[in-house]
């Protein structure tokens, strides 16, 4: 079976709900369990302590995390210069990535994108010409709330996770191991 002749499309994961980006990391398990490659490129949150991050070593060859920020999750909105730094040089590494076909994967996540480029710390221009130039053997996902109406319109596959109720409306917050 040749999967990689079926990739080769752009997929944005965003909206308010819970699960957007573990809808990304749950493409990748289902890519790794057929023996694709996956690469997570994170935006705007640098920690090594992330469950996707620290699971890698038992997933290796095909799953590799690289984180691209602070220990804690930026507020694109309140970003410092260093953080707009950090997402360009997350958005630099894909474009080198990519680039070089001996290491470009099956599917490439670029999570938490999607509000590095809305707060524009990467030029919205970069991302679009990234997503119109990947590679036919390749599939692109993007998550993170929010998204830029041109990702939006230019992706493949968009989804729009909606919340209906979450655990932190009754105070309940980030639990280590579902959370993150």
């Amino acid at each position: 079976m040749n999967i990689s002749k079926d990739l080769g499309y752009v997929h944005v994961y965003t909206g308010d709900g819970s699960g957007v980006r573990e809808v990304g990391l749950g493409l990748a398990l289902r890519a790794v369990g057929y023996g694709l490659n996956v690469v997570v490129i994170q935006f705007l949150w640098g920690t090594t302590e992330s469950g996707e991050y620290r699971i890698q070593n038992r997933l290796k060859p095909h799953f590799k995390v690289y984180p691209f920020g602070r220990a804690e999750l930026v507020d694109p909105a309140q970003s410092t210069p260093t953080d707009e730094y950090l997402a360009q040089e997350a958005m630099e590494y894909a474009r080198r990535l990519v680039a070089r076909p001996h290491e470009r994967p099956d599917l490439l996540i670029l999570d938490h994108a999607n509000p590095a480029v809305h707060y524009g710390l990467v030029e919205s221009k970069d991302m679009l010409d990234f997503m119109e130039n990947i590679p036919a053997n390749m599939e692109l996902v993007l998550t993170g709330t929010p998204a830029h109406d041109e990702v939006l319109s230019r992706a493949h596959i968009v989804t729009d996770l909606q919340k209906v109720k979450h655990l932190e409306d009754r105070g309940v917050g980030s639990r280590r191991g579902i959370d993150h």
